[in-house]
């Protein structure tokens, strides 16, 4: 097989291969059962609800997905670099951003089985798992999520490459956005400046999609309505600025090492 297709599927089987190979690059995964021992332990002395529980344990998947993301970002980018397939792979004009987008999308999405990795540790911890409300709602907005996720990936990718130390940076990647996309404060407490912000973060309404969906309150698609929308939106300007960054890189704009 041949073309964008063809470049796509082998990207995919690439990637695979060196998750299989580096087994630490899925690190940030093996973290989330921590999230959720801690966040169940913080309320476990009130006797909380299965429903609070629930809201937890979904604010530990999406830190999960965010953090994921960001690391993959840098993971590939960093790889690339090192190992100096970046120079050669810039020879091929098109397929090498196709390749770059598919392997950051893979495996972005291999975070999505974190969700029943929430509700086991929930049901050995406290005994009981994820209640979901509106499963095909609550399917549909993990799916968003981690769509988003992949798209935020994108668009940290292509500032990634123009840095040295893309490790680094990750690290200023993550919490900053889990308090941007109310997992650790609902986003309205925030103050002006940084709720408009919020607003405007895809995470925001995810967390409000997942949220609303697993306890069957309404206003669940509507915001993930909103964070389709502005997943969309970072996709496509992620793919941009990659698109710029790699034709920067050809005219040797930018250093591939230090």
């Amino acid at each position: 097989m041949t073309g964008v297709a063809g470049v796509a599927i082998h990207s995919v089987r690439m990637q695979l291969r060196l998750v299989l190979r580096r087994l630490g690059s899925l690190a940030p995964l093996l973290i989330n059962p921590l999230y959720v021992v801690v966040f169940f332990g913080a309320v476990a002395a009130h006797r909380p609800s299965a429903e609070l529980l629930t809201s937890l344990g979904l604010t530990a998947f999406v830190m999960a997905a965010w953090g994921h993301a960001v690391f993959t970002a840098s993971h590939v980018i960093d790889e690339e670099r090192f190992s100096g397939t970046m120079e050669v792979n810039l020879t091929a004009p098109a397929g090498y951003l196709v390749s770059l987008v598919v392997r950051i999308v893979t495996v972005t999405v291999l975070a999505a089985p974190v969700i029943a990795e929430v509700a086991v540790v929930g049901l050995l911890t406290h005994g009981t798992g994820l209640v979901i409300r509106v499963p095909f709602q609550f399917f549909v907005a993990v799916l968003t999520c981690l769509a988003g996720c992949a798209a935020g990936a994108l668009l940290l990718s292509g500032l990634l490459v123009l840095v040295r130390g893309a490790r680094t940076l990750q690290n200023a990647l993550t919490y900053p956005f889990y308090l941007l996309g109310g997992l650790i404060l609902p986003h309205f407490s925030l103050p002006e400046g940084l709720r408009q912000l919020s607003d405007a973060f895809f995470l925001t309404w995810a967390v409000e999609g997942l949220r609303a969906a697993a306890a069957g309150s309404p206003g669940g698609w509507r915001d993930l309505g909103l964070a389709a929308a502005l997943a969309v939106a970072s996709g496509a300007a992620g793919t941009l600025m990659l698109q710029r960054v790699l034709l920067r890189l050809r005219r040797g704009e930018v250093r591939f090492h230090d």
